[in-house]
């Protein structure tokens, strides 16, 4: 009969042994489709609600590219109003520092182009940018 301790690290082994092997093959399929793309998630536009998105995921530990021209919508705004916290400062300085609390998230990147086309691939999607480089994500 076998003692209770040479039997729980008999039973250990066999179950560390059965566990360990299971990620290497279940995940082999998924492991491929999450390398064929570069990123969780493209975000067009790095403006207040691209920022904002840019955020979530972020802390969301998702690899995330944020594109950005640098031409924004509000550029002819001069100064915020009745915005909480940010009254009275041009859309540039609070883009600034919401950039500045994104880029705090590892996973975020940020690329100043401006992107021309997006195409629908069969597991995910692909961002062209001007200088014709592309990146994916699914």
């Amino acid at each position: 009969m076998l003692k209770r301790r040479h039997f729980l690290k008999q039973t250990s082994i066999v179950i560390t042994g059965m566990i360990i092997p299971l990620p290497m093959f279940s995940n082999t399929n998924k492991n491929n489709m999450k390398n064929q793309f570069q990123y969780d998630v493209i975000i067009v536009g790095g403006s207040y609600s691209g920022l904002a998105a840019g955020m979530a995921l972020g802390r969301a530990l998702r690899k995330i590219l944020i594109i950005d021209s640098g031409d924004p919508c509000n550029k002819q705004t001069p100064h915020s109003h009745n915005f909480l916290t940010n009254d009275g400062k041009t859309p540039k300085q609070i883009s600034s520092l919401a950039k500045a609390q994104v880029s705090r998230y590892e996973t975020v990147s940020f690329l100043d182009a401006l992107a021309t086309a997006a195409f629908k691939k069969e597991n995910g999607f692909e961002v062209q940018v001007q200088s014709g480089e592309k990146f994916s994500a699914r």
